[in-house]
């Protein structure tokens, strides 16, 4: 059989077999006999690494039992799978190694990087990554405090993108979704670009004075009847007043100063003359030179105000030792840049494999439409060395399609794909056959893309033309030429003169009543309703629920979606707020609020009461064990609400391992967790994003109406030549069109450039959006349109569909258009089997929630078994006593300490800690100042001090363990914000046949010989107090002995080391006594 070649690019049209091509490219490799460990294939989501996976396994079950398959994938191959028994031993062998098969997102590739590079890069030897949760609660607090130091010209600057962005939603998350979004684009920026717009000059104040005197003299044209023109007359007055007092707003829009911008020859009939033409010239040019240096202001401020919020979203994070996925590839490539020497690409991968143990000798990248600029500086070096090598024994091969770049928004960029495939050593492939659509559907797809230069919706406009000349289109056609399919027009009944918003619901209206009869004419067929927005995947789930029918949102939807789960968070959010009159309303009149004894007419005292039970409850038993006790209080109802509430408890269960949060983080972070109900899989719901890669029976189009453009960019800019593999050269704020005009006009076109080089790739990225959404159908495809005029078409999906197809200027409520070669009896191949039969369930394998305890049971912990509650960390709740706050402070300051000699931490710095950490407030310099005292004592040295041989120190570590004593796997894992040494041991999974143990180790000492734990010991902080005397000490080590105990012998599990050799301790730390638990 013939080896793969040496580097090869396949551009792969939607359903023409990409992940087809990267499986057989895999399987020719290891079917030559290379290790599967140095085969490296990345792409962007888990689950689309799973679906590689999956597909090369099951290819090769698939020839392994069947002498056709065998003989199509010998043929794929070019050689190499003569019989079926050659299959099954390739099968066997990959099976046996397939912890070796390196197929990850490109973020799990890089988190194994910076692991194996974690010394060079600076980053602490137990970081982690920060989930969408507490980065966005890390972002809200940077966001706040950037604000609190930021100046007034700050917060002018974000009221006018408020002002911009027509801000519907509050305030406070309309700022931080704007400085997320310039966030990343101030990462890749260096300073220089933010300063490489230059206002001109302004006018010097006698040059001002001749300009004034000179527009003053300026006559004004005569009628016919010989009185002075009275349009000119208001004109040049409003040009006095404007040069007066400096205001240039919307100067440019219209009057003379938009004649002389158009370079016209006539203002309201009367010829403009040389002079006039001159003096109006000067003030553009004088307005260019205000307004521009108003724009310079703008950039310094944005550029000011996110590097405050920056500096601050990094201590947030690094408090917690936690990276972002996207801080990766910059740390990676400035860690390759700051340490580039005279090595070769070929030396650095030698010792990068030496790192990984593995040698990496196929590169396999999927997607890479999607990769950025930043992502790319990573992999690039691996990329040139493989696709240079000549010998035959390395490969680098990657797939993706320019036509699907839909990810512009966070950095990917098609261009790269374009470039790449230009390498002299590459060859390139083109697939444009699609195993997917019924030819119908494709046709339609032709008509649309095949001549976008020439659409009138593109021609209407010069700044649309350049995203359609960039949009390369190859005609597609069908492997399935007899597939029945339809392209199916629906014209949404819009009330005349609808707005928008009514525009959109007509459209969605229409979209689900097409939705109900494919749901009855084809029960057994899936259906994809794609938007453009989040925001309306909630609303099309609840009318089709209006209408009986289960349909699922984007990665399912959240939890609220249930009215039992409702009322839960509400108890929740009562338990923290019990004055909230609202969440109090919600339970008391819920079957919840008699099952926790709040009836419709309990009292304040009764409310407060049951809050602080509630409280205590959380802090015993946990979310998931509180959970469960509710479970009578749902028995009656449906078997949705069930589910859903079932639902809740395994996703309690799963962030058990994680820090404690209070009642309100996890009220909050229920509500933003998507859970997918699995019975409600046959109709989906979902933006075109989220779509990518899905295939569906039938494909409903509802947003087609939204216009492209319409909400102006808040930041322009531009790469350095265009060029993708190089630096942004200039960014800046966003300007109106005639401010835009009015810096070209004096010289300074810069800003209109940036602007048109933004649209221009946001345009593309519509056009990449519209072509994604097509191309999902694999039998109907369905055009939900509202009014579009062939005269002046709307510059959207439905316009340039419309134009396309012929289906301008149709009435509203039209009967629905089928295009030609539509066969609507392709249904008939999903009627339902019989009157009982069902509509399809998914495939999915069942859901397994790690940790899962069986009905009714409670995780244990040590505190648990000494009778006292596990305290977490950080303060839970509201109303906690002035005791155990500053419990809560010692302890956090504690943590932070890993030997006393090297402890430097500022009274600044704990002081934000614990402000951090929700721990401020009362007595807090008081508590400070003791803990300095603490430090100094003799059980401090005792404890803290760096011992003589070499140790690690762990502290505030969090640990998960089986109940079986024998099972040989534990978690363990650091509080984030809390340093700590490397990871403790591999990670496992709680037994759910018995009671899983968890705690937290406040300090761990340990001691290893040759990596080994040889000895341990255990430094439990407390801060009871009263203990004055002997007898009352002695009264409280027994009574935490058991949870020392059960901490000593969770340690000996996680070390594997013999309980003899841990020692246990209690420091107590208002006694400033330490006594040792035998």
């Amino acid at each position: 059989m013939s080896r793969p070649r040496g580097a090869l690019v396949v551009l792969a049209s939607a359903g023409t077999g990409k992940t087809w091509s990267l499986t057989t490219h895999f399987l020719r490799l290891v079917a030559a006999g290379v290790p599967p460990e140095r085969c490296l294939a990345t792409t962007f989501t888990r689950k689309a690494a799973g679906e590689i996976l999956d597909r090369i396994f099951a290819r090769l079950v698939a020839a392994a039992r069947d002498e056709h398959e065998r003989a199509e994938l010998d043929r794929a191959l070019e050689g190499g799978l003569a019989t079926r028994d050659a299959a099954a031993d390739l099968l066997v062998a990959l099976a046996r190694r397939v912890d070796r098969c390196r197929v990850m997102t490109i973020d799990a590739f890089f988190v194994v990087l910076a692991r194996a590079l974690a010394a060079e890069l600076g980053v602490p030897a137990d970081w982690g990554i920060a989930d969408e949760f507490h980065e966005g609660r890390a972002r809200e607090t940077a966001v706040g405090r950037a604000l609190e130091q930021g100046t007034t010209g700050h917060w002018i600057l974000l009221l006018r993108e408020l002002e911009r962005a027509h801000a519907k939603r509050a305030v406070h998350s309309t700022l931080v979704d704007r400085v997320r979004d310039a966030h990343e684009l101030f990462l890749e920026a260096p300073e220089s670009a933010w300063s490489a717009l230059r206002a001109p000059a302004k006018l010097s104040d006698a040059e001002r004075e001749s300009l004034a005197r000179r527009l003053a003299e300026l006559p004004v044209p005569v009628t016919q009847k010989k009185t002075p023109s009275k349009t000119w007359e208001k004109e040049l007055a409003k040009l006095r007043v404007r040069l007066a007092t400096g205001d240039w707003d919307e100067f440019g829009r219209g009057g003379l100063a938009a004649k002389i911008l158009e370079d016209a020859e006539t203002y309201s009939d009367f010829e403009i003359s040389g002079a006039t033409r001159g003096v109006v010239g000067e003030l553009l040019c004088a307005a260019a030179a205000d307004q521009g240096a108003m724009v310079e202001r703008q950039n310094r401020a944005t550029q000011a105000l996110i590097s405050d919020f920056d500096r601050e979203l990094r201590r947030l994070l690094d408090e917690r030792g936690l990276l972002r996925f996207s801080d990766l590839p910059r740390v990676l490539a400035r860690s390759k840049d700051a340490d580039a020497g005279p090595e070769s690409a070929a030396e650095r991968l030698a010792e990068l494999a030496w790192r990984l143990d593995s040698e990496l000798d196929h590169l396999l990248l999927d997607e890479f439409q999607d990769t950025s600029p930043a992502q790319w500086r990573v992999l690039a070096p691996f990329a040139e060395e493989l696709a240079s090598d000549g010998s035959g024994e390395k490969s680098f091969f990657c797939v993706g399609d320019t036509k699907q770049s839909i990810y512009g928004w966070r950095g990917g960029d098609p261009r790269l794909l374009e470039g790449v495939a230009r390498w002299p050593t590459v060859e390139r492939e083109s697939l444009t056959k699609s195993w997917r659509s019924a030819p119908v559907v494709l046709d339609a797809v032709n008509a649309v893309f095949e001549s976008l230069t020439t659409h009138p919706v593109f021609s209407a406009d010069p700044e649309r033309l350049p995203a359609a000349h960039n949009f390369v289109f190859e005609r597609h056609s069908s492997a399935k030429p007899k597939l029945r399919g339809v392209v199916r027009a629906v014209f949404a009944r819009v009330p005349d003169g609808a707005d928008a918003d009514g525009r959109r619901r007509a459209c969605l209206e229409a979209a689900v009543e097409r939705v109900v009869e494919l749901s009855k004419t084809a029960p057994r067929a899936t259906i994809g309703v794609l938007v453009r927005r989040k925001a309306q995947v909630g609303t099309l789930v609840y009318l089709l629920r209006q209408r009986a029918l289960a349909a699922s949102g984007e990665s399912g939807n959240p939890l609220t979606d249930a009215r039992f789960v409702q009322v839960v968070l509400s108890l929740l959010h009562l338990a923290e707020h019990p004055a909230d009159t609202a969440a109090r309303f919600h339970v008391v009149h819920s079957t919840l609020g008699a099952h926790v004894g709040l009836a419709p007419d309990a009292d304040d005292a009764t409310v407060v009461r049951r809050a602080r039970a509630l409280r205590g409850e959380l802090v015993e038993r946990g979310f998931a064990a509180t959970l469960e006790g509710f479970r009578p209080a749902c028995a009656e109802l449906d078997e949705w609400e069930r589910r859903r509430f079932e639902r809740l408890i395994e996703l309690a269960i799963t962030w058990e391992v994680e820090p404690a949060l209070s009642p309100g983080e996890f009220v909050a972070r229920v509500r933003d967790e998507r859970v997918e109900d699995p019975s409600s899989a046959a109709i989906k719901v979902m933006t075109i994003h989220a779509a990518k890669g899905l295939e569906f029976d039938a494909v409903v189009l509802p947003e087609l109406v939204h216009e492209f453009g319409h909400v102006p960019p808040a930041l322009v800019w531009r790469r350095a030549g265009e060029d993708p593999t190089r630096e942004i050269e200039a960014i800046s704020r966003g300007a109106a069109k005639e401010l835009r005009a009015v810096l070209a006009y004096a010289g300074e076109p810069l800003l209109d450039e940036l602007h048109g080089a933004t649209r221009t790739r946001g345009f593309y990225d519509e056009l990449c959006a519209l072509y994604v959404a097509l191309t999902r159908a694999r039998r109907e495809l369905v055009l939900v349109l509202g009014p579009i005029s062939s005269a002046k078409p709307t510059f959207s999906g439905g316009g340039i569909v419309a134009m396309a197809l012929g289906l301008a200027d149709r009435e509203p409520g039209a009967p629905d258009w089928l295009a030609e070669g539509s066969d609507p009896g392709w249904v008939e191949d999903f009627r339902a089997a019989g009157p009982d039969a069902e509509a399809p369930q998914p495939t999915d394998a069942a859901r397994v929630v790690f940790g899962r305890a069986s009905t009714g049971r409670d995780r244990t912990s040590p505190s648990r078994a000494a009778a006292a509650r596990n305290t977490p960390l950080r303060l839970l709740f509201a109303d906690a006593g002035p005791a155990r706050l500053r419990g809560s402070r010692l302890h956090a300051w504690l943590e932070q300490v890993e030997w006393l000699d090297a402890f430097r931490a500022s009274d600044a710095e704990l002081v934000e800690l614990a402000r951090a950490r929700d721990l401020a407030g009362e007595g807090l310099e008081r508590d400070l100042a003791d803990f300095r005292r603490l430090l100094a004592t003799a059980e401090a040295r005792a404890v803290l001090a760096r011992p003589e041989r070499e140790c690690e120190a762990w502290r505030e570590r969090r640990y998960l363990l089986p109940s079986d004593p024998g099972a040989p796997s534990a978690t363990s894992e650091s509080v984030p914000g809390a340093p700590s040494a490397t990871s403790v041991s591999l990670l496992g999974a709680p037994s759910e046949f018995g009671v899983p143990e968890r705690g937290v180790f406040d300090r761990v000492v340990v001691e290893r010989v040759a990596g080994r734990a040889v000895r341990a010991r255990i430094v439990d902080f407390k801060s009871d107090a009263g203990l004055d005397d002997e007898t009352r000490l002695a009264e409280r080590v027994r009574h935490h002995a058991p949870q020392l105990l059960a901490y000593r012998a969770a340690l000996a599990r996680i070390l594997e080391l013999d309980a003899r050799a841990i020692s246990a301790e209690l420091w107590f730390l208002e006694a400033g006594a330490v006594r040792a638990v035998e």
